[in-house]
């Protein structure tokens, strides 16, 4: 089995990973610090309670996953591409499919933003 995850996973620089994906606890982030381009890899599972993205190159996901507490944008753009990010909030269900999500100070600029994007 992976390693859990209790306090923060950072994918900084460069970094990938490979193999067996971890197991997050309840207040877990998975953060996004690359200094380029970044795609997701087993590190970003189904579900995971806090997301942040921090990277101005970017970072694109290669799969499907739920955030069910947190998610920050900070810097760049955080590409779903043909994969679906769910995002749930105040008893709201936004789905962002597709969508190149951009910084915004906070969910509910981009989520506005997001609906203008799709007319």
């Amino acid at each position: 089995t992976g390693v859990t995850v209790n306090g923060i996973l950072s994918m900084e620089g460069t970094a990938t990973t490979t193999g067996t994906a971890p197991t997050y606890g309840a207040s877990a982030t998975l953060q996004y610090k690359g200094s380029a381009a970044q795609t997701t890899g087993t590190e970003l599972t189904a579900t995971v309670p806090n997301l942040t993205i921090n990277n101005s190159n970017g970072v694109n996901m290669n799969t499907s996953a739920t955030v069910s507490s947190t998610l920050t944008l900070t810097s760049g753009t955080f590409a779903a591409g043909a994969h679906t990010l769910t995002r749930y909030i105040r008893n709201e269900l936004p789905i962002y499919r597709g969508q190149a999500l951009q910084y915004y100070d906070d969910y509910d600029k981009a989520h506005r933003n997001y609906y203008q994007k799709r007319g």
